[in-house]
């Protein structure tokens, strides 16, 4: 059963307005003193990846802030571990090394970081049974 959370009226406007979700996904992450913004944290990388990603696709990838996100991006880096962090404070997880990863190769930004580090943080994570734990404690 198809559940819709808006209904339309006659007359409304039906077109996709792109310009309105650019601006939108532009502006993630800006309101650092918001109380989402607090409780999301440990969605970061993982929100600017599908903003960088969905940006790619409307051809609008040169209105994010690219320095700002590979910065951020970088910080989240743990060079012990070879993992990605969510944001500051948290430990890496196999989920947003994979998004920081995506958000470094849609910018070509991988020489940032040490790649065969990062390589060997997936590679760590491997089970015998062909899967992966998310983090060092399974």
């Amino acid at each position: 059963m198809s559940i819709r959370d808006v209904a339309l009226k006659e007359g409304t406007c039906r077109e996709l307005l792109l310009y309105l979700h650019c601006k939108y996904l532009s502006k993630y992450g800006e309101k650092e003193d918001d109380f989402e913004y607090a409780i999301t944290d440990f969605l970061r990388v993982s929100g600017i990846d599908w903003c960088v990603t969905a940006m790619d696709m409307m051809g609008k990838l040169d209105e994010m802030k690219k320095a700002e996100i590979l910065k951020f991006v970088v910080q989240c880096f743990d060079k012990s571990s070879g993992g990605f962090r969510p944001a500051d404070g948290h430990d890496p997880h196999m989920l947003y090394t994979l998004s920081a990863v995506q958000i470094l190769i849609t910018f070509d930004a991988l020489h940032l970081v040490d790649i065969e580090k990062v390589v060997g943080y997936v590679k760590s994570l491997y089970q015998k049974d062909g899967s992966f734990f998310g983090d060092q404690w399974g």
